[in-house]
């Protein structure tokens, strides 16, 4: 999200999954990566060399760690990017770690 440009747009959404999951999506019509930048992006402090305001921004952990959370949860991060088109993410979590309605509502 933080490469797309002003006027761009940013898109959230979350609901129902495959099977009685959950999943969350996040499109931007940011810069895109490549296959292979994505792959970079992918691994722990991966950067691809893109700069703004002169320097390197992040530390390269924000789609490793998210990915490995979903992990952790059964489930998985999926990534679409497109150079200078933008890029789609979806965290996908399985129906065995949504709470059911009732225990969400009463705390349970």
């Amino acid at each position: 999200m933080k490469f797309t440009q002003s006027g761009g747009t940013i898109v959230t959404s979350a609901g129902s999954g495959e099977e009685g999951g959950f999943a969350i999506t996040i499109a931007d019509t940011g810069i895109g990566m490549s296959p292979e930048e994505l792959l970079i992006a992918m691994e722990p402090f991966g950067q691809i060399q893109r700069r703004r305001r002169g320097r390197l921004e992040g530390t390269g952990l924000g789609l490793p760690i998210a990915r490995r959370i979903a992990e952790m949860h059964g489930g998985a991060l999926e990534i679409e990017s497109t150079p200078g088109k933008g890029t789609t993410a979806r965290l996908l979590l399985p129906a065995g770690r949504i709470a059911p309605a009732r225990e969400r509502l009463s705390g349970d």
